[in-house]
């Protein structure tokens, strides 16, 4: 029953899957589906996928004792993803084995397994296989009966399932990597084993392998890493030497040596605890040159670590620091002054991760490098500053996957310099790099800043890092996966390491790329909540826009149940929001300035322990200057010592110093320039015509055009209501939303419309900004917005964060042509007349 895979994946997916409910197949019995019997030609050439599928539904759906899936040997089946789902029909209602072999995209869901006599799910050779909701069942007397075994395979998830087993629940063999088990129930059994023995001592490769809220009940083990006394699976082993001075004396106060932390340095015991509370007390020390010793001759294990400052030394800076032989290290927002030699060596090691780092040494100091690389992979540096006599960073022999980001460089040698033979096929980026001594030519660029100081930007590029490498939370990472997430934006890329450090932000992103998600995520990565104490504020200029904030910060805090969010806006009995806060003060606060300042100087509303204060869509509110009064008013209510973050998709150099009057030294953050901020993913149009003649043409478009939703902007709340009433009585699922409604029945009727329950919205510019519905594919500007800001917040409510969707703007008057013009030269657009006939696939997703 075994079928032999392709020799190639491209755009294929080719199963090789056993799957028998029974010990022993007969073939000819009624209680076996052969797939060839469902149209399987088995070829390697014809589509099998619905064969397939036929026969599982005639398997799963079968009444029989014990029924198979039969796939013959001998065949090559090309198959597209599939998932195999339960509960099945069967009375023995369960799988005895099943086994995926050189595949990918394969889904298991909501099946149950039973005394299998060795493994129940065994995935080999195989790449992103999911496994959700399964139960397996087998005594614990069983011998070697492993629930889940995964060997060779990679990307693999497996949630949300209860194992019982004889032997390990779940067991990851030699050459397995990027393995995520979430939420299962464990046990009896020997719990989850990670590697496996190899002969005479010898070792096998396992990486990247994460274990989440796991129950184990029962077990012999938890999770455990099977490995010879020597061993490197899925283990992390220091060799580091850290030392703020240059010359080190052991027996010093200024000394901390990991040993007397606790570490043992055998290269089995588990020393990360100990290397914590090292760095901890060198951080924290006061004294003069604080050092933090690692003895050589030994063998630290330490799991992934952060070694963060500022420090609170006297002369809080590091001469030198050395990483060799190690994995996943963090540094974070340290200041390196006057080393001898190289301020930071990266030898041996991968996935070191550098960021916000001040090197500082004259420029006239020989062989002086900022930062030295050899031997080394995966590393990234980013947002950093470095002077140097030599150079700023150079890369040695045997380096690749280097990615440097947002550097300001100089003086010293300038350029990077790669020293050795790197290979051509080597992946090398160097992006951005912001010499002193050239002139800054990003536009709207920030104006110079004093002698000696370098202004923070960052025009950025697209990486592929995911949101682990962000240090998260675990609670944060496993809401993003429940929220359908993978990757982060580029917004999200390069302002979310800045953001978790508390650093002010100004960020400037064209609509839809996610910026709402950067100060939640980095919010509710820092914030720990005490009861009573509001402390994060987050001000906009709308009240829907607050109510959909507040939503985003429940949605990602789903699994932080301490932690309470509220919003407050005016439309509101006041007497409820000052109940609220007396009975249930909530930690994050979100609203609009009218009602949080009526609140702060009521005394209903306590703002004293706020250390973080955002602004969203902060141009609106600060271009207005009565707006702006009140956010200044409540801006001086909140303790000097916090964390501002200010975002908008459009940022004039006029607002700009009026935001950077809230911070000190705000990281600045532009992603694309002005010319490319309307989205990528936007196919755009107009048409002419008369003021008389919009019905019949927003008649006909609605008849002609696919679309998911559509938001239609009007100028003014009669037109709004008139417009609606007019496609109500054409019979189109239309609603509409303006300022003159009650507070309750807009926000009924905008969650109504994000729901789907209507798929037309007939709205003025109170939607147009920071409001976010996934599935508007279509916006028509039914009336011409009155400026190029207007029209871009309201054709961004199509093509969110990247994907297509079709921007539709009727021209009537001279006045109107002027407008487009405008948005044309501004945005270097070219903007075409509608044509008769439109290409659905440019603009529906597909």
């Amino acid at each position: 029953m075994l079928s032999y895979g392709m020799d190639s994946f491209i755009g294929i997916i080719v199963f090789c899957v056993i799957l028998s409910l029974s010990t022993h197949t007969t073939i000819g019995d009624e209680s076996v589906f052969d797939v060839t019997n469902y149209g399987a030609v088995g070829d390697g050439n014809a589509d099998d996928t619905p064969a397939f599928q036929e026969a599982w539904a005639a398997t799963c759906g079968a009444t029989t004792d014990s029924p198979t899936l039969f796939i013959p040997d001998g065949k090559k089946f090309l198959v597209y993803p599939i998932v195999f789902q339960g509960p099945c029909s069967s009375t023995k209602v369960a799988v005895q084995m099943l086994k995926i072999s050189r595949c990918q995209n394969s889904f298991i869901d909501n099946l149950n397994f039973i005394n299998s006599p060795q493994v129940h799910i065994k995935l080999e050779n195989s790449g992103w296989i999911h496994v959700n909701g399964i139960n397996i069942d087998s005594p614990e007397i069983s011998p070697n009966t492993d629930g889940i075994h995964i060997g060779n395979a990679h990307n693999i998830d497996i949630q949300n399932s209860n194992i019982k087993a004889g032997d390990d629940c779940i067991s990851i063999g030699d050459q397995s990597f990027d393995v995520n088990i979430t939420n299962i129930a464990c046990g009896p059994g020997h719990g989850i084993s990670i590697g496996s023995l190899g002969k005479d001592g010898s070792t096998v490769k396992v990486e990247r392998i994460s274990v989440d809220y796991v129950n184990f009940v029962g077990t012999t083990n938890g999770a455990r890493i099977k490995t010879w006394q020597d061993s490197l699976i899925n283990i992390i082993v220091f060799g580091v030497i850290w030392a703020l001075s240059a010359h080190t004396i052991i027996g010093d106060l200024s000394i901390f040596n990991v040993t007397n932390y606790g570490a043992v340095g055998d290269g089995y015991a588990d020393d990360t605890m100990a290397f914590h509370e090292a760095w901890a007390a060198t951080c924290g020390a006061t004294t003069e040159c604080p050092t933090m010793f690692i003895p050589d001759g030994n063998r630290f294990l330490v799991y992934p670590i952060e070694f963060r400052g500022p420090c609170n030394s006297t002369k809080v800076v590091v001469q030198m620091f050395k990483i060799d032989r190690s994995q996943n290290i963090f540094l974070n927002n340290l200041t390196f002054i006057n080393s001898p030699g190289f301020h930071i060596k990266l030898e041996n090691s991968e996935r070191v991760y550098v960021n916000g780092i001040h090197i500082d040494s004259p420029a006239n100091s020989p062989n002086t490098d900022g930062i030295h690389i050899a031997k080394a992979h995966n590393i990234e540096i980013r947002s950093s500053i470095i002077k140097a006599g030599d150079d700023c960073i150079s890369i040695g022999d045997q380096s690749f996957d280097i990615n440097i980001t947002n550097i300001a460089c100089g003086p010293g040698h300038g350029r990077i310099k790669r020293m050795g033979e790197v290979k051509e096929t080597d992946a090398y980026e160097e992006e951005l790099l912001d010499y002193e001594e050239e002139e800054d030519k990003a536009p709207d660029s920030v104006a110079a800043k004093g002698a000696g100081e370098t202004a923070k930007k960052g025009y950025v590029g697209i990486h592929s890092s995911g949101f682990r490498d962000f240090l998260l939370k675990p609670e944060l990472l496993r809401a993003i996966v429940d929220s359908g997430f993978e990757h982060p934006s580029e917004v999200q890329h390069e302002c979310i390491p800045q953001a978790i450090l508390g650093m002010d932000v100004i960020c400037q992103a064209k609509s839809g790329m996610g910026k709402t998600a950067v100060f939640v995520l980095s919010t509710l990565q820092q914030i720990e909540p005490v009861a009573g104490q509001v402390a994060a504020l987050v001000l906009c200029h709308t009240r829907e826009l607050a109510y959909q904030i507040c939503h985003e910060f429940e949605r990602f805090s789903t699994y932080l149940p301490d932690i309470k969010v509220a919003v407050f806006y005016g439309g509101v009995n006041i007497k409820t929001h000052k109940d609220l806060l007396k009975n249930e003060c909530p930690h994050i606060v979100v609203g609009t300035p009218g009602r949080i300042l009526a609140l702060a100087r009521d005394k209903d509303l306590s703002l004293k322990n706020v250390r973080h204060f955002i602004l969203d869509e902060c141009d609106k509110m600060l271009e207005s200057l009565d707006m702006r009064r009140d956010v200044q008013e409540i801006f001086k209510m909140t303790p000097h010592d916090k964390q501002v973050m200010m975002f908008s998709a459009t940022l004039s150099k006029e607002i700009r110093p009026v935001c950077k009057r809230f911070m000190q030294d705000p990281m600045e953050i532009y992603v694309d320039d002005e010319a490319k901020l309307t989205l990528h993913g936007l196919v755009q149009h107009y048409i002419k015509l008369s003021e008389l003649e919009k019905n019949r043409k927003l008649n006909d478009l609605l008849d002609a055009l696919d679309f998911n939703q559509v938001v239609i902007f009007v100028k003014s709340v009669s037109r709004a209501a008139e417009l609606n009433k007019l496609l109500v009585e054409c019979n189109f699922p239309s609603i509409c939303i303006h300022s003159g409604m009650s507070q309750e029945e807009r926000l009924t009727r905008y969650k109504g419309f994000k729901e789907g329950h209507k798929r037309i919205l007939v709205a003025t510019d109170l939607v147009g900004r920071g409001i976010d519905i996934e599935r508007v594919n279509i916006v028509i500007n039914y009336d011409m917005p009155d400026s190029a800001d207007t029209y871009l917040h309201r054709v961004g409510r199509a093509g969110r964060f990247g994907t297509k969707g079709l921007a539709i703007t009727f021209v009537s008057s001279a006045s109107d042509s002027d407008v487009l013009n405008q948005v044309q030269e501004r945005f270097e657009v070219d903007i075409k007349e509608l044509p008769e006939q439109i290409d659905t696939s440019t603009y529906m997703p597909s």
